[in-house]
């Protein structure tokens, strides 16, 4: 009985560590969104992009910001060479955009 009780702790403090670790990658993914968007507005201010280019951007590189990491950014890279190819932005466009992400994720 002494075993069962345990493994049932085990499991329920096991599916708070899970939950409170989901509400910090929420919480963390918020706090990135926010960052790229001050560093792409920074682009609009300098007329680097436009605004509505900056909401594109955004949204494309931002799919997965809770999940950082090497895959997370070429997926970020890949993206916005995919805007590139749509003719969104430019490849100047897209390089200036990278170096601002990169100084973010540092």
């Amino acid at each position: 009985m002494l075993l069962f009780t345990a493994c049932g702790n085990k499991s329920a403090s096991d599916l708070k560590r899970s939950t409170e670790n989901s509400a910090e990658r929420q919480l963390d993914g918020n706090q990135i969104k926010k960052k790229y968007e001050a560093g792409l507005q920074q682009l609009v201010d300098d007329a680097t992009i436009t605004k509505d280019q900056a909401d594109k951007v955004l949204n494309s590189i931002v799919t997965n910001a809770s999940d950082l990491g090497k895959q997370t950014e070429q997926k970020q890279k890949d993206n916005l060479n995919k805007l590139v190819e749509d003719k969104v932005i430019t490849r100047e466009q897209a390089d200036r955009i990278i170096e601002v992400i990169d100084k973010i994720d540092q």
